[in-house]
C-alpha cells in the first residue's frame, strides 16, 4: 500500500515509522471493517426478506451483494498491494451511490406504482450512516468527512431531480395561503403523496456532515494522541540513552524537574581506561570508535543499573553521579555496586578480546561522597544539569591515583562510611581494605583511600 504523504511533525525516521503504523492500522481496520459487513449484511438481507415480496426483493438483495463486494475490495486490494489513495474515496462514493439507487430508483422487478416523491419519507437515509461510521475503520478524517460531504450531495441532488418532475408538489413553505388552511387541510396537504419538504432535506444534508464532522475529530483527535503519545516515547527514549530512569521520569513527568539551585550529599564516580594514547595510536579510527562504544555500553549499563546518572562522557571515560536529582536511601552503597559490576564487566569485555587476540583493557575507577552544588548552567538555546564543587574535584583525582597505586578502583573513606551508615552489607564493605593516604590539591588533611582487596593492578 502505497504511504500517502504527511506533514506529521518529528525526525523523518520517526514519521515513517508513526506512518507505517497508521497504516497497518488502517489495513487491520479495513479487516474489521470487512468481518463487520459480512456480519451485517446477511442481517440486513434477512430484513430486507422480511419487509419486501418477491420478486422485488431480488432487486434488494442483488444490491445488499453488491455492497458486501465493495467491502471486500479494499482490504483485497490492500493485500495484494494495490491499494491507493484515490481508492479510500472511490469506494465510499460507490457504496453512497449504489444507496441512492436502491432507494430512488424504481424497482425494475416491482409492479408497485409508488410515487417518486414518496420515496423521500421511507427513512432509508438511515443507511447512509452506516457508511460513514464504516469511514472510520480507514482511521482517516478526510474520507470520513468525504463520506459524509458526498453522503449530503448525492442526498441533495436525487431530492431536487424529483422535485424538479412536473408532477411534485412544493414545500409547504411555497404554497400560497397555507396559513388559512384547516387543520384537516393542512394534514392533507403535508401527507399528499407527491408532496416534497425541502425541510427535511436539509436536516439530512446537516446531520449527514454533522455526524461526519465528530466521527472525523474523534479520529483525528486519536490520530494526535498517538502521535504525542510516540513523541513523548521518542523523547523519553533519547533521555534513556543519557540519563538513568530515575532522572527519566523527573524530567519527563514535572514542569520544574531539577528545581532551584541546591546543595546536598552525592557519590561522584569517574572511570576512564589506563593508557588509552598509547592504545589509540595503535588502532585505526573506525576500530577506536568501536572500542569507546563498547566501554561505554558497559560502563553505562553499570552506572544505569544502581540507580546512578551519567553525568557525562569524558573521551575515554564517563562521569557518574549517584543521589541526583534526588537523593535516595543508598547512594554510596549504590557506587560500591557499581564499581563491582563495573570490575566484572570488564573482566568478561577482556576475556573476550583475549578469545579473538585482542589486548586486554585496564581501566581505573575512582569515586567519593560529600557535598555538591546542583543546578541548570549555560544560556537560553541549551541548558546542561551541572554537578559542582570540591566532591567532584576529588573524585576526579581519585581515579588518577589508580595509576599511582596500580589498582583498578580507589573510594575515599567518605564514600565507605556513608555506605555504611545506610546499613551496606557486610560482604560490601568487607571487601575493601585501607590502601593509602594521599595530600589531595586544594585539601588541608589528608585523604584516606580504600581499595578492593581483591584489586587487580591496572596495568594487567
Amino acid at each position: 500500500m502505497a504511504p500517502p504523504s504527511t506533514k506529521a511533525a518529528g525526525p523523518p525516521q520517526q514519521t515513517d515509522r508513526l506512518q507505517q503504523s497508521f497504516l497497518r492500522e488502517e489495513q487491520f481496520g479495513l479487516l474489521r471493517g470487512m468481518q463487520l459487513r459480512v456480519a451485517i449484511v446477511p442481517i440486513i438481507m434477512v430484513w430486507l426478506a422480511v419487509e419486501s415480496g418477491y420478486p422485488e426483493l431480488l432487486f434488494f438483495e442483488a444490491l445488499s451483494l453488491l455492497f458486501l463486494v465493495l467491502g471486500l475490495g479494499p482490504y483485497l486490494l490492500t493485500r495484494a498491494g494495490r491499494y491507493r489513495p484515490y481508492q479510500r474515496y472511490l469506494f465510499p462514493a460507490l457504496e453512497i451511490v449504489i444507496l441512492a439507487i436502491a432507494n430512488f430508483v424504481p424497482n425494475p422487478l416491482s409492479d408497485d406504482a409508488i410515487p417518486p416523491q414518496m420515496l423521500l419519507r421511507f427513512g432509508n437515509e438511515l443507511y447512509a450512516f452506516l457508511f460513514i461510521a464504516g469511514a472510520a475503520f480507514t482511521y482517516r478524517p478526510r474520507v470520513i468527512l468525504w463520506t459524509g460531504f458526498f453522503a449530503s450531495l448525492v442526498w441533495a441532488v436525487a431530492t431536487l431531480i424529483i422535485y424538479s418532475l412536473p408532477e411534485s408538489l412544493p414545500d409547504l413553505g411555497r404554497v400560497a395561503g397555507v396559513d388559512k388552511m384547516s387543520p384537516e387541510e393542512l394534514h392533507s396537504a403535508i401527507m399528499h403523496p407527491r408532496r416534497i419538504h425541502l425541510g427535511l432535506l436539509g436536516r439530512q444534508a446537516i446531520v449527514f456532515l454533522l455526524t461526519s464532522a465528530a466521527i472525523a475529530a474523534f479520529v483525528a483527535r486519536s490520530r494526535q494522541l498517538v502521535r504525542r503519545h510516540s513523541e513523548t516515547e521518542r523523547q523519553r527514549s533519547n533521555l534513556s540513552r543519557y540519563f538513568s530512569s530515575n532522572m527519566v521520569e523527573e524530567l519527563s513527568q514535572l514542569d520544574d524537574p531539577l528545581g532551584a539551585t541546591r546543595e546536598q550529599d552525592v557519590a561522584v564516580l569517574f572511570v576512564d581506561i589506563v593508557s588509552f594514547t598509547t592504545l589509540s595510536e595503535k588502532l585505526s579510527a573506525e576500530d577506536l570508535i568501536d572500542l569507546l562504544r563498547e566501554f561505554h555500553g558497559r560502563m553505562e549499563q553499570a552506572v544505569f543499573a544502581n540507580g546512578g546518572t551519567l553525568d557525562k562522557y569524558l573521551g575515554d571515560g564517563i562521569m557518574a553521579t549517584f543521589g541526583t536529582p534526588r537523593p535516595g536511601p543508598n547512594d554510596a552503597t549504590n557506587v560500591l555496586d557499581c564499581i563491582h559490576d563495573m570490575t566484572v564487566a570488564m573482566a568478561e569485555w577482556n576475556r573476550n578480546r583475549a578469545a579473538v587476540d585482542e589486548l586486554p583493557i585496564a581501566i581505573g575507577i575512582g569515586a567519593h561522597y560529600g557535598p555538591v552544588v546542583l543546578g541548570d548552567i549555560g544560556g537560553d538555546q541549551r541548558l546542561e544539569f551541572a554537578v559542582l564543587g570540591d566532591t567532584v574535584n576529588v573524585a576526579s583525582r581519585i581515579e588518577e591515583l589508580t595509576r599511582k597505586l596500580e589498582v583498578v578502583s580507589l573510594i575515599s573513606e567518605e564514600l565507605l562510611d556513608a555506605a555504611r551508615q545506610e546499613g551496606a552489607s557486610e560482604e560490601t564493605t568487607a571487601t575493601y581494605r585501607f590502601a593509602h593516604s594521599e595530600d589531595l590539591r586544594g585539601r588541608s588533611a589528608e585523604t584516606r583511600l580504600w581499595a578492593p582487596i581483591s584489586a587487580d593492578p591496572v596495568t594487567s
